[in-house]
């Protein structure tokens, strides 16, 4: 069994509630979705172009955004609350295990 594999069950596990939230056109008003996860700084070794300091990676659980229509796989202007701050989301990297998406690898800023 590989670690992406794993992921779900470990994240269900050691993970803590977020909730992945999406503006709905210009408006001030969200989409939002329960979501499991776990938020990691980046290292001084991983802050390249693009990656600033501050900024952090969150893997959350896949199974609840692709049960919600429409909403799969999180965006750039997506948001991920998590202990009452913000964070936005950069950029999205699906972890999978052969064709299923199991979990989503955030770049975030902010919070």
């Amino acid at each position: 069994m590989s670690i992406v594999s794993a992921m779900p069950r470990l994240l269900a596990r050691y993970g803590r509630a977020m909730t992945l939230r999406r503006r709905q056109a210009m408006t001030t008003t969200f989409t939002e979705i329960a979501v499991t996860g776990r938020l990691r700084a980046f290292t001084p070794e991983e802050i390249t172009t693009g990656v600033m300091n501050g900024d952090a990676e969150v893997t959350i659980t896949a199974a609840p955004v692709l049960a919600s229509a429409g909403f799969a796989p999180p965006v750039k202007g997506d948001f991920v609350a998590i202990d009452g701050k913000n964070w936005a989301v950069q950029g999205c990297n699906p972890l999978m295990v052969a064709s299923s998406v199991v979990a989503y690898a955030l770049h975030v800023r902010g919070g």
